[in-house]
């Protein structure tokens, strides 16, 4: 077990250290100066100097790096070279958005997966055709597009503003937002669910069981959903990269002012800063549910951990 949990936070980190790496190399290359941008029509030689030395970017590359690794591993991001203001503190502001609109997403999802046991367990054809044909239909649609959408028949039609007008977003403002981000974890989710459960029972030891008179919800909760938790288990963990990286459209979209906003701005001014900080701190989220996810199958089903060696 220790093997196999090492064997995991090992391969995570190796892969943030990576995505780090590739990301700090393709900011730099980027034909950009962040330091023209950030002086606009002020540009002159004596403060693109002082702004370069302040921010380190008249060092060599490996220098840059080397410093940005020390500074992160004391959990400081350093300093936004566009605004000026702490990284830190940018993320702490947004980050709560992004979770919040992650969460009614997600929130969203969770009825489907008694649902796909429902239909699978009732054996509804016409109801799983429908619901399927539903989500595909909206799933082929781009959020970009579909979001444009929905705030141009809300806005121009309906005269309604699914934006604050504060700029700071209520609950109500996360609604249609979190909606459009669960479309397709909710297809994927419910057609997991459904065509696991249903190969599940068709299995010969749940037949077996029924033949000698076990009870038919024991038979459900006890045999069937265990044997299909760990697809759908790995789904969900799989999902984080799915939220991860769509928040920058719906965000972007709809004025939530999340981490994605501040990753498409930061991205748009080439403000290499923050965006290495935002690929550090979504890379050390997924893999935490990577490695929770892969941690909580072997409770389920201890032959993952003599598959593994």
């Amino acid at each position: 077990m220790l093997r196999y949990i090492f064997r995991n936070i090992s391969s995570s980190a190796i892969n943030i250290i990576t995505v780090v790496i590739f990301t700090f190399l393709l900011m730099n290359i980027l034909p950009s100066d962040p330091v023209l941008i950030r002086l606009g029509a002020r540009y002159n030689e004596k403060d693109a100097k002082a702004l370069k030395e302040k921010y380190g970017l008249d060092k060599p590359l490996y220098f840059q790096m080397y410093r940005y690794f020390i500074n992160v591993l004391k959990g400081e991001f350093g300093i936004s070279i566009i605004s000026g203001e702490r990284i830190n503190e940018l993320l702490e502001k947004r980050f709560s958005k992004s979770f919040l609109l992650i969460l009614i997403s997600f929130l969203f999802s969770l009825p489907f997966i008694p649902l796909g046991i429902y239909v699978a367990y009732t054996g509804e054809k016409s109801t799983s055709m429908k619901i399927e044909q539903f989500f595909i239909m909206l799933s082929s649609i781009p959020l970009f597009a579909l979001s444009s959408l929905i705030i141009f028949t809300s806005s121009f039609l309906l005269k309604i503003s699914l934006t604050s007008r504060t700029g700071v977003p209520g609950l109500e403002n996360y609604i249609l937002p979190a909606f459009i981000l669960s479309i397709t974890p909710s297809f994927l989710i419910f057609k997991t669910v459904k065509d696991t459960m249903t190969s599940v029972l068709k299995q010969t030891f749940i037949l077996a069981h029924r033949s000698f008179g076990f009870d038919e919800n024991k038979i459900l909760f006890k045999f069937a959903l265990k044997n299909c938790a760990i697809p759908v288990i790995t789904l969900l963990g799989n999902l984080s990269a799915y939220y991860l990286s769509m928040i920058y459209v719906v965000e972007y979209m709809f004025s939530i002012g999340g981490i994605g906003t501040l990753a498409v701005s930061s991205a748009l001014n080439y403000d290499t800063p923050v965006v290495i900080a935002i690929v550090i701190v979504v890379s050390i989220i997924y893999n935490t549910v990577n490695i929770f996810t892969k941690l909580l199958i072997p409770i389920l089903d201890r032959r993952v951990l003599y598959e593994s060696l």
